[in-house]
């Protein structure tokens, strides 16, 4: 070998060993972040793209860097940063939602509250207490019902709608109001075969299946009418997640099905506005504390649980509370609690001001506890594996179609804290994880200099 062959071996050694992709040689300073970002919002697909940053210290929120900070963005599920640190303000850890359970001597009379991890072996464990309390018949099971029917959020999109991500949450839930099908191909050109998760879905659920079975295996289309209707080709077993359109039906049958193996018999289900006189308690079932229930809605992004905290606080008490702590309401717009909505709007600015705010309250362990820590748990449990930002990191990661969002807590190993948001919309590309990524690795090697 040459010379300069060794020199060009070394060099290669040198900038892919000792200082891998998303690590910088020289140090990373205040000075030159926005010099050291610049290739990185100047590649494709960032370039043509609507991006905002806002980067702090996150003690005296000393900005370090800005862009288009005090901007409007789509936050996607960002949005869900807003809705849980409001309920915690608003309602405190401990908080439960509570379903209660009322008898006549005659009917039993469930009364929901909004509980979003109401699940079926839940129902095992009210029906067991209930007989506990020696009750063995029921003439009617009873839920009370809200006068007006709940209803997609109109700005929601209708592709979404049939899909479990997309289920509405009510006074009665069960199962996260979603289910799950599994379509198994037959012979080709023949209607592939239909099953449910719970059989007892079949009565409640009404499906037209045009799925046909063949050497294609493409994309499944669901569309929404006034039932569901299945269209494509399949070679071999697919599932589905859906939203089950109407639960109170479903919660009846299952609950008075679960009473019955629990040796309490029911004559008759039905549904009710109002709470007839005669009526006392009986029992009451509570969800987990808001501690753990936000801590599902930040780390693992579940939109179902973000639209019962939603339905529970309303949009203007949401408005409200994060306005008292020194958020600026102008800088933020929630139409629902997922960011499922388009028509969600955040600046970077706001976010960054409401975690700095957080953090310095009484909750904020609790509230830091919530989010997905980088290459340990939640949506960021893939990201940041063997980089100095795993297990550094505590965020809320957020993705729509032509929309990508980090906003968190970063604890740089050479650096004092500090809090971020990067909201990207208008995006051509569908995933802007490793731009975004690359962004944060840049300031993970921030030093004092």
């Amino acid at each position: 070998m040459t010379k300069k062959v060794y020199l060009a071996a070394f060099i290669l050694y040198f900038t892919t060993v000792i200082f891998p992709q998303g690590t910088w040689s020289a140090p990373v300073c205040r000075s030159n972040l926005s010099r050291l970002l610049s290739p990185i919002l100047q590649k494709e697909p960032l370039v043509h793209s609507h991006l905002g940053i806002s980067l702090r210290n996150l003690k005296d929120g000393d900005v370090l860097y800005e862009l288009n900070s005090a901007n409007y963005f789509t936050p996607a599920s960002n949005a869900k940063i807003l809705t849980t640190a409001a309920a915690l303000y608003l309602l405190g850890e401990n908080f439960t939602f509570s379903t209660t359970f009322f008898f006549n001597g005659q009917n039993l009379l469930v009364v929901g509250g909004g509980d979003p991890s109401l699940s079926s072996s839940d129902l095992v464990t009210i029906a067991q207490r209930l007989k506990q309390s020696r009750l063995k018949q029921i003439n009617k099971l009873l839920i009370l019902t809200r006068d007006k029917a709940i209803s997609y959020p109109s700005t929601w999109e209708w592709g979404d709608l049939v899909y479990d991500y997309a289920s509405i949450a009510g006074l009665i839930n069960l199962n996260q109001n979603a289910f799950s099908i599994t379509l198994s191909p037959t012979q080709p050109g023949q209607i592939a075969q239909l099953s449910f998760s719970d059989p007892q879905l079949a009565s409640f659920v009404k499906i037209n299946n045009l799925v046909l079975s063949g050497e294609e295996n493409g994309p499944i289309e669901v569309l929404k009418n006034n039932s569901l209707e299945l269209r494509g080709k399949i070679n071999q077993t697919i599932s589905l997640d859906l939203s089950l359109p109407s639960v109170e039906d479903y919660f009846l049958e299952s609950f008075a099905q679960t009473l019955k193996e629990n040796q309490i018999s029911v004559a008759h289900t039905g549904k009710i506005s109002t709470i007839p006189a005669g009526y006392y308690k009986i029992t009451e079932f509570h969800s987990p504390p808001l501690s753990a229930i936000i801590k599902t809605i930040n780390q693992d992004s579940n939109n179902f649980y973000a639209e019962a905290l939603f339905n529970l606080l309303n949009s203007k008490n949401i408005q409200n509370t994060l306005e008292n702590i020194g958020v600026n309401p102008k800088s933020f717009l929630l139409v629902d609690g997922s960011g499922l909505s388009r028509q969600d709007l955040a600046t970077p600015e706001a976010l960054v001001e409401l975690l700095r705010t957080v953090n310095q309250g009484k909750q904020a362990q609790v509230y830091r506890d919530s989010l997905a820590v980088a290459g340990r748990s939640g949506t960021l449990i893939k990201r940041f594996k063997g980089t100095i930002v795993e297990g550094n990191l505590w965020a809320k990661s957020g993705t729509l179609r032509g929309v990508s969002a980090l906003s968190g807590y970063l604890n740089p190993p050479n650096y004092q804290p500090i809090v971020f948001s990067i909201l990207v919309n208008q995006s051509p590309s569908t995933n802007l994880r490793q731009e975004i990524d690359q962004i944060i690795l840049l300031f993970s090697q921030l030093s004092p200099c």
